[in-house]
């Protein structure tokens, strides 16, 4: 998530409002109040879990393709998203 953030920041216009929004104690404060019995599936598991192909693109590569635009370098992202497609790709020959 943080280089999600470091995205974000990156393609934002500047302003107090994004820094406010984007700062690290918001995101901290969402973090310490995240609700650990919580029943929360993210889409692209539940997906995963039916066999369903998953909104890769849509959830990964949008932001990959933001941070590239920005020259924001994304390690972590670039090998979630790697293997992301190789999981992708199982699901859809399966499919066919």
């Amino acid at each position: 998530m943080a280089e999600v953030l470091t995205v974000a920041r990156a393609s934002l216009a500047p302003s107090p409002a994004v820094d406010e929004l984007l700062s690290d104690e918001v995101i901290d404060l969402i973090i310490a109040h995240e609700n650990p019995k919580s029943v929360f599936r993210p889409s692209m598991l539940v997906d995963l879990d039916c066999g369903r192909p998953m909104e890769v693109e849509a959830i990964v590569g949008g932001v990959l393709r933001r941070a590239r635009a920005h020259s924001v370098p994304t390690p972590k992202l670039d090998l979630i998203y790697a293997g992301l497609l190789v999981i992708q790709h199982g699901l859809i020959t399966r499919r066919a």
